[in-house]
């Protein structure tokens, strides 16, 4: 009589065992995911059919059936109280240079569009680390703020433009670029500064970062925008920009 109990058998080969569960691959990660119970798969499919219930309708709204031209927000609500027609985009193409530029002088934003187009290849190096003479890319970067902000504000050459007159995607790029720029350093310094051996200024550093993790920042650009004039000397005016540039900073 032969013993098989010792008898090699390949995965799912033996009498007495059952085939395996799969525990790799796409319905195995369902099967663990989303119908490991009986509640699991109840829930599963409800959500499935509210996504059912809930896309098609919007998509047909904000999609298919929506109004992307009118001359007026009249025009656009005389054809939206038509049955079936769905959201009015209309504005959108009104006010994508809005949403671009803000007020920026229209003659003059050939400078923002540079701007961008420099910003683009500015991220490049930063984002690749085996990119050719990625050094040279890296000074380029860290010296682009002030291009940007060169071209912008203008002076040197170029015409100037208040600051009042920035927005949309164009001051969000700013506020952005300023922040992450200024404050890496100023955050490398203070993280030194808190380790420091001198009390004093391990105590300046802890309290500074205790402090601006502990407001807001909601707070922080309204003290910048209504009060920090009255803590300046007479006379020192800063533009709103500058004050939240500041804070921005600070708080990053």
């Amino acid at each position: 009589v032969s013993n098989t109990s010792t008898k090699n058998y390949l995965p799912g080969t033996h009498p007495d065992w059952p085939p395996p569960i799969r525990t790799t691959g796409p319905l195995a990660w369902l099967r663990k995911n989303l119908f490991s119970s009986p509640l699991n798969a109840f829930l599963t499919l409800m959500s499935l059919w509210l996504l059912w219930t809930i896309i098609p309708p919007f998509f047909e709204w904000s999609v298919l059936n929506s109004i992307f031209t009118a001359d007026s927000r009249k025009e656009c609500w005389d054809q939206m109280s038509t049955p079936g027609v769905g959201a009015c985009w209309a504005f959108i193409s009104h006010r994508l240079s809005l949403f671009t530029y803000g007020f920026y002088p229209e003659a003059l934003r050939w400078r923002v569009d540079l701007s961008f187009v420099l910003l683009a290849l500015a991220v490049v190096p930063v984002l690749y680390d085996k990119l050719p003479y990625r050094k040279y890319g890296l000074l380029y970067s860290a010296v682009f703020p002030f291009i940007a902000g060169w071209l912008l504000v203008g002076g040197l050459g170029l015409e100037p433009v208040d600051t009042d007159q920035f927005g949309g995607i164009m001051l969000t790029l700013v506020l952005g670029v300023t922040g992450i720029t200024f404050s890496l350093p100023i955050g490398i310094a203070l993280a030194l500064g808190r380790l420091s051996n001198m009390p004093t200024l391990r105590t300046l550093c802890v309290f500074f970062i205790e402090f601006i993790r502990g407001v807001p920042l909601i707070t922080l650009l309204f003290v910048a925008s209504t009060m920090l004039n009255y803590f300046l000397p007479p006379g020192t005016v800063y533009a709103l920009l500058t004050r939240v540039l500041i804070i921005v900073t600070l708080f990053g």
